[in-house]
């Protein structure tokens, strides 16, 4: 195929290999869709305003339904192109000859062109991703709703601090994951505002519609400065950004997973489904599917520290080192998806080891904090006095092998009379009572794990949840009848 843009102002075409190292076709198969989507607004548009005529549009606009059952690789084998765009276009003049199809660009630049494709493709990935979270997120209250009387010890400096339930840290993990959502969803608003119609940064002489072509393509509304609507992706940064803080939690629940699932712990077991062996010990099951959840969420964040290092300095407006920032929203995406995806079916499979568990809790000194409260309710004692009993209670306990929940009234009186000259009075009962590992998840703090407080939990995140889920079904309908509405007004002027 000849070049079309360049005839005009070169004498000579494009050196290969500098063609082959500024080209973006092979990225551009992502938005080769969104491109056929712009360009049938961006002509039904002219036709509605009377910039192009019924007859011109209606030749262009089939030419561009062939491109699009003809595909992607079709579309670009035949030429050696800068992007999408531009094969498209020389295909549709290949078609129907440049006296009509040479108006295929007109009142359009391929600047807000190719951020307007941007934003149509990313917002299905956001909305994927978005689906994602929300598998994810019933998964962890379905297995919450499972383990709310399993007892497993918490963590504080990786070292046993104090007993919780599991379900406990299932609803900690799902709420990190739900603030995600807010994240992604306040993201999805700022990018779906059309660009289109700004032309290379100063609009156009034509009287076009911008509103129009907007809402036929499912925007909610326009990136109304002209220069900000070519020269800004901060609507990428801040996908990249929510896509990272989801890779964070994602990361943090693999170690927990790693770490409980190894034969330290033991808390935990993954399915065989999700787990793989040694190529030389035999008797290993290692947890690589949460290793490589990990990793990749490393190379999440490392794509958004990359795609602010090439925006960091560019002046306004449109710079084409923003066509490589591009390929970063789509890895970032995909391996989103495909994390978010694999981890919820990986956590549906883990079985918990309750006793290992327990066992644990018991070995420790876990409740101990429980103990120096009951000196402050029941005697009046500051609480750094009776942090330091316990602390000299505990070390106690430990230089002559005592296990905490052995502890009876007498090694207490004899430390706090000892250590710090105190002298309790303390009955056995409130001993057992205080360090009771099960009586330690009856506390009355909100959002404690506490039985009625993680069951109140269920049920209101069970609601919340139907809730986001309903927003989300009515994003995806209202881009789809937007498509509706865009094909009713195309199917009127290709009879």
């Amino acid at each position: 195929m000849r070049e079309i843009l360049r005839r005009g102002r070169f004498k000579v075409g494009m050196d290969k290999d500098a063609l082959n190292y500024t080209s973006s076709i092979e990225d551009d198969r992502e938005i080769f869709e969104a491109d056929i989507l712009v360009n049938k607004a961006h002509i039904a548009g002219l036709i509605k305003t009377k910039i192009l005529s019924l007859q011109d549009g209606e030749k262009i606009l089939l030419a561009i339904k062939k491109i699009k059952n003809i595909g992607f690789d079709k579309t670009v084998k035949e030429g050696s192109f800068e992007d999408i765009h531009n094969a498209i276009e020389t295909s549709v003049i290949q078609q129907i000859g440049e006296e009509v199809g040479g108006k295929i660009h007109t009142a359009k630049s391929r600047n807000d062109e190719v951020v307007t494709c941007i934003r149509i493709r990313l917002r299905e990935y956001v909305l994927n991703v978005l689906s994602n979270l929300t598998d994810l997120l019933e998964i962890l209250l379905s297995k919450a709703e499972n383990e709310v009387n399993t007892i497993v010890p918490g963590f504080t400096h990786t070292q046993v601090a104090q007993p919780t339930s599991y379900a406990h840290i299932l609803l900690a993990h799902y709420n990190v994951f739900e603030r995600d959502i807010d994240r992604l969803l306040a993201a999805y608003g700022n990018i779906n505002h059309s660009p289109l119609g700004s032309g290379a940064f100063s609009g156009t002489s034509f009287n076009i519609d911008r509103n129009l072509t907007a809402r036929v393509l499912g925007f909610d509304g326009l990136v109304e400065n002209t220069i900000d609507a070519v020269g800004s992706r901060d609507f990428a940064y801040e996908t990249l950004a929510a896509y990272s803080l989801i890779a964070i939690n994602v990361s943090r629940i693999c170690e927990e997973i790693i770490l409980w699932t190894s034969n330290s712990f033991e808390f935990l077991e993954i399915s065989d489904s999700f787990s793989s062996t040694s190529s030389i010990m035999p008797q290993k099951k290692n947890p690589d599917v949460a290793e490589i959840a990990r990793a990749k969420s490393g190379k999440i964040i490392g794509l958004l520290v990359g795609s602010l290092t090439i925006s960091k300095n560019l002046p306004f407006a449109y710079n084409r080192d923003y066509q490589e920032i591009t390929p970063i929203l789509w890895e970032a995406s995909k391996l989103t998806v495909e994390t978010l995806m694999i981890l919820g079916r990986m956590v549906e499979t883990l079985r918990t080891n309750k006793e290992k568990m327990f066992d644990s809790l018991e070995k420790s000194y876990a409740t101990a904090t429980e103990l120096a409260d009951m000196l402050v309710k029941e005697k009046g004692l500051p609480f750094r006095t009776a942090h330091s009993i316990v602390g000299a209670l505990v070390r106690f306990a430990l230089n002559n092998n005592i296990r905490l929940l052995d502890i009876n009234k007498d090694h207490l009186e004899n430390v706090a009379k000892k250590e710090l000259g105190i002298k309790l009075i303390i009955s056995e009962k409130l001993i057992r009572k205080s360090l009771d590992i099960k009586s330690a998840l009856s506390k009355p703090t909100d959002g404690g794990p506490a039985q009625q407080s993680i069951q109140n939990t269920i049920i209101t995140k069970k609601a919340i949840l139907k809730n986001i889920k309903k927003l989300i079904k009515s994003k995806n309908n209202k881009i789809l009848k937007s498509y509706q509405s865009l094909d009713k007004m195309i199917n009127q002027y290709t009879k």
